[in-house]
């Protein structure tokens, strides 16, 4: 008898066992199915919908605009800063580059991009020695042209090339900028 009461309530255990994990694996399953999915949408749509939720300070009062006075603009016989010409008498000197005649190898190269490396003295004359950014070796003299604006060389020195650029001030007219380029150690 005592036997029979074991089995039987062995296979009791066993069918209660099995219907448990059944109960257990389809609650497991509708929690998975039904579940809110947590996506970083809607951590930070909690987060708004929290922060909305606070109570909000009191904002403090803005400070008050000087009143704006405007003056009247007189010229006294000064230059309007509204006019689109510029004409300083003293950059206007001489008239602007010989636009025709035809540009050497180092009017290709912006001033600042050239090098003066050395001095040469032949005969009467004095030559710069210039390394231009294609490492190509140039020599000018006094009266040449060099850069890009129409540079003039007015002297050559031991240490440095005085150049006279002429730059068009977009109406017709040109400036005379005076440059240097200084020799590179």
């Amino acid at each position: 008898m005592r036997m029979d009461f074991l089995i039987k309530s062995n296979t009791q255990f066993k069918v209660a066992g099995i219907i448990s994990l059944a109960v257990l694996f389809v609650a497991i399953l509708a929690w998975w199915f039904f579940r809110k999915p947590i996506t970083a949408y809607s951590v930070v749509q909690e987060y708004v919908q929290e922060v909305r939720n606070r109570p909000g300070k009191a904002l403090d009062r803005l400070e008050k605009f000087p009143v704006y006075i405007s003056l009247p603009y007189t010229s006294d016989m000064k230059r309007s800063p509204f006019s689109a010409k510029f004409q300083d008498p003293k950059l206007m000197q001489g008239e602007g580059p010989d636009l025709n005649r035809p540009r050497g190898e180092l009017e290709s190269f912006a001033l600042d991009a050239l090098k003066m490396v050395g001095v040469i003295r032949q005969d009467n004359t004095i030559w710069a020695v210039i390394l231009a950014p294609n490492n190509t070796i140039y020599r000018i003299k006094t009266g040449d042209f060099i850069g890009k604006n129409y540079g003039k060389v007015v002297s050559i020195s031991s240490t440095d090339i005085e150049i006279s650029e002429s730059i068009s001030d977009g109406y017709g007219l040109w400036v005379k900028r005076p440059a240097v380029l200084t020799l590179s150690e």
